[in-house]
Formats: C-alpha cells, sequence, structure tokens
C-alpha cells in the first residue's frame, strides 16, 4: 500500500528474498503470522508461525551487527515489527517500532532516499503514525525529518503515489498540531498555534481538491435503513480507499483542535458546527471501511475507525463500526479487540442527563463530550 513503482514491496523484496534468508524468512514469518490469526482453527499454525518468527528475529539481530546501510534489513525490520504489531494493542505499537526508527535515523534514510530505503521509509511513517493517533502521543519522528527541508514539495502534476505520501504527510502533521496544543499561559504559542492550524486547514482543503482522478469514486449509493446515516461510496481499489479514509482522519482531527482556551474547549466541541462537521468526517471514515471491503485498506483501518467510532452518536452506526472492526480482525488476523473495548468505554462516558421533569431525567448522548475525550486521547481521558 503506497508503495512505489516498481512496487518494491510487490516484485523487488520477492525477488531479494530468493537470496537473502532474511528477507525470506521475514516474507515467510509476516504470512504464517497472519495465516496464524485469521484461522484459529488451525491449532499448530501458532507454533510454526512463531518458529519463523523466531528464527527471522535472530538473523535480524545478527545482521544489524554485522551489516552497513542495508535496505533489506531496513525492509526486513518493517516486516518483523508487522509480525507484533498484528496481535498486538496499539498502545504497544510504538514499542515495536522503536528498533526501525533507530536503524533509519542511524542511516540518515528519509523520504526522498531513492530506492527501496525511500519505499520502506514511507510505510514506517504510515505505520508510526497509526501507533500515535489514539494516545495524542508526539510521533517518535516527526513529520518535518521525513523530507529534507521539511517541506513536501507539491509538483506540477500529482501522481497516485505522490498524492498518497503528502497524505500520509499531512496526517502526520495534523497528528503533531494536536500533540503540541500549547497551554493558555504562553501567549504567543497560543498565536502560533492557531496560525499553524489554519495553514493546515487550508492544505487539507487543497490536497483534497488536487486529488487525481484515479482517486475519484466509482460509486456513490445514499444511505439505506432506518437510523443509518453512511453513504456507500466505493473506489477503485484498497489503496485509494486507504487514502481517502486518512484524509478525512486528517480532517477530523483537525476540528477536534479547533483552535480555542482550554476552559473554553467542551464549549467549542460542543457548538452544532463542530459536532456536525465532525460526525460527517467519522461518518466517512467508518463507511469507507464498510463500503470497500478490501484487507489492504483494513489492515491501515483499525485506529482511524477506533477514532471516528469515539464520535458516533447513533446507536445503529455504533454497531456498524463494531462490526466491522470485529470483520477486520476475522479476515486479516489484526487485534481490534483493544479498539472495541475502547468504544465502549467512551460510549458509556458519553451520557448527559437532561431535567424532564421535577423529579425525572433523560439520557442524553453527549456529542461534545465524545469530541473532547478524543481530543484528551488515550492517556488523559477518563477511564
Amino acid at each position: 500500500m503506497f508503495d512505489d513503482a516498481p512496487r518494491y514491496f510487490s516484485t523487488v523484496v520477492p525477488q531479494l528474498a530468493v537470496n537473502d534468508e532474511l528477507v525470506l524468512l521475514a516474507c515467510v514469518a509476516v504470512a504464517a503470522r497472519q495465516y496464524s490469526l485469521a484461522n484459529e482453527q488451525h491449532q499448530h499454525s501458532h507454533e510454526q508461525a512463531l518458529t519463523y518468527y523466531n528464527a527471522a528475529i535472530n538473523l535480524l539481530s545478527k545482521r544489524l551487527q554485522n551489516s552497513g546501510p542495508d535496505p533489506a534489513v531496513f525492509a526486513s525490520c518493517l516486516l518483523v515489527a508487522h509480525c507484533e504489531m498484528v496481535e498486538s494493542k496499539a498502545t504497544d505499537w510504538g514499542l515495536h517500532l522503536k528498533g526501525t526508527g533507530d536503524l533509519l535515523k542511524m542511516h540518515g534514510w528519509h523520504g526522498a532516499s531513492g530506492g527501496l530505503a525511500q519505499a520502506s521509509f514511507w510505510i514506517y511513517c504510515r505505520m508510526t503514525i497509526l501507533a500515535s493517533l489514539c494516545s495524542g502521543k508526539l510521533i517518535a519522528l516527526g513529520p518535518m525529518e521525513w523530507i529534507p527541508g521539511g517541506v513536501f514539495p507539491d509538483p506540477a502534476v500529482w501522481t497516485l503515489e505522490l498524492w498518497q505520501k503528502k497524505v500520509v504527510f499531512l496526517l502526520g502533521m495534523v497528528h503533531d498540531i494536536w500533540s503540541r496544543t500549547p497551554d493558555d499561559i504562553n501567549e504567543h504559542a497560543v498565536q502560533l498555534h492557531a496560525a499553524r492550524w489554519k495553514e493546515l486547514e487550508a492544505e487539507l482543503v487543497r490536497h483534497q481538491s488536487q486529488a487525481p482522478a484515479v482517486c475519484s469514486p466509482l460509486s456513490i449509493l445514499p444511505p439505506k435503513g432506518e437510523g443509518n446515516t453512511f453513504q456507500s461510496v466505493r473506489y477503485l481499489n484498497g489503496s485509494v480507499s486507504a487514502s481517502w479514509q486518512m484524509l478525512h482522519t486528517a480532517f477530523l482531527i483537525l476540528t477536534i483542535c479547533t483552535p480555542c482556551s482550554q476552559a473554553s474547549r467542551l464549549s467549542v466541541l460542543s457548538s452544532s458546527d463542530v459536532t456536525s462537521q465532525a460526525q460527517t468526517y467519522a461518518r466517512q471514515i467508518v463507511s469507507n471501511s464498510l463500503a470497500n471491503r478490501c484487507p489492504i485498506a483494513w489492515a491501515n483501518a483499525v485506529q482511524l475507525l477506533t477514532i471516528a467510532g469515539q464520535c458516533l452518536v447513533v446507536e445503529p452506526e455504533r454497531k456498524a463500526c463494531i462490526r466491522i472492526l470485529r470483520e477486520i480482525q476475522q479476515q486479516t488476523g489484526w487485534n481490534t479487540r483493544a479498539s472495541v473495548d475502547r468504544l465502549g468505554a467512551a460510549w458509556e462516558n458519553s451520557w448527559r442527563y437532561d431535567s424532564v421533569g421535577r423529579h425525572s431525567a433523560v439520557r442524553q448522548v453527549d456529542a461534545g463530550k465524545l469530541l473532547y475525550n478524543v481530543w484528551l486521547g488515550e492517556e488523559r481521558s477518563p477511564g
């Protein structure tokens, strides 16, 4: 996904695996781990997957000690990290990516390095964003360090691959501004934060309008069923649908980070304009996975659905989000149990009680409270 021509992880890496034992073991370990998780009725598959993983990580350890800046080792690190992340809690993903991050810093790889190293770098960037999203913590390698000069240059004509990379970059920048929300004491920092927020909003809108023709929806169907507000928007393939899902997540997070004082945050997020806008983006994120049932996109969707799901108000929409998370685990092996639990806790914490009489009250969903807890992040939110 988001892989440069000549499709390094579809063509170059398999060719390397013919003569490079580390790459071969890492590839087989990934396949065996995913198979074992998606086919739990096969009792011996987990043990076999663990055998391949242990062999890969032992050889990786030796190669890290004895090799120079080898992109094949970089790619193998990503594959081994994938083995670990696929069945781990999202809060542990950063730990599994730490070694890969240390390796690329050591050898100075970046988003314009060229070849397999560049392809691997952008996959690392996407993975590390997903690892940081729910907690709101800073990304291990900030997006300003992804490209020499810290600016993603806009080409005269956008290719799909370049447009997708910019989506990853923009989501990283939005996550960065979310993680660095200043306190109210430093007025200068608050002003700079608000100005950067407006710049990012304009960049997201501009990038959305510059999407290549291949990113256009194949079909758009209206919502069906009572209580369902999901449009069914179909895209060409999983890579395109994942791009839009990440871009809509960037819009959602930026909406939740609307500049305001700490004291007025809950009030601002409870306003009809903000809650309506956030609901729209959240529905787009969830409906994307419902309409585009592709394992390539689903493997990228767990964290995005977790953030979007926390913003949903309508019960049928919440049930649809839970259903798709469970299907993702069943079909791809990716662990979604913690995400389902996280959504349940967020929704339980969203109630308010409105008085309807002298001695009675009715329970209502507090949409502003939902958004406020997403803004807080998993580390700081109640429960």
